[in-house]
């Protein structure tokens, strides 16, 4: 099973979950199927539509056995910035309210995983 750790965007308002070529590429993930997707966005005109592959894998935090399966349609790029590290001023706020990054945790043990499903 191939796996690599990435940080993610959730977004519990959005109705569709995108992967990009790069991670689909390394996780060497293979379409489960194909979607079109109709793109309508500011200054447009008309609508496009596009079809994409739709991948399927597994998000897993490293801290616990949160298993989850996920479709997402494989698109080129996912945004135009790319996050180069967390912000200073972030990460004060963080610390003096004792939160973490996800990708920060670290678990204190070893924990045996009883999510082992296969996508």
């Amino acid at each position: 099973m191939n796996s690599q750790n990435v940080r993610i965007l959730l977004d519990c308002g959005s109705s569709k979950t995108f992967v990009s070529e790069n991670i689909a590429n390394t996780l060497k993930l293979k379409p489960i199927r194909h979607d079109a997707l109709t793109i309508y966005s500011f200054g447009m005109e008309k609508a496009a539509e596009q079809i994409y592959p739709v991948v399927e894998f597994q998000l897993r935090k490293k801290s616990t056995c949160f298993c989850k399966r996920v479709e997402a349609l494989v698109i080129p790029r996912i945004s135009g910035a790319l996050v180069r590290g967390v912000d200073k001023h972030v990460a004060q706020v963080m610390s003096q309210r004792n939160l973490q990054l996800a990708d920060s945790c670290r678990g204190g043990r070893n924990v045996k995983h009883r999510c082992f499903d296969r996508v």
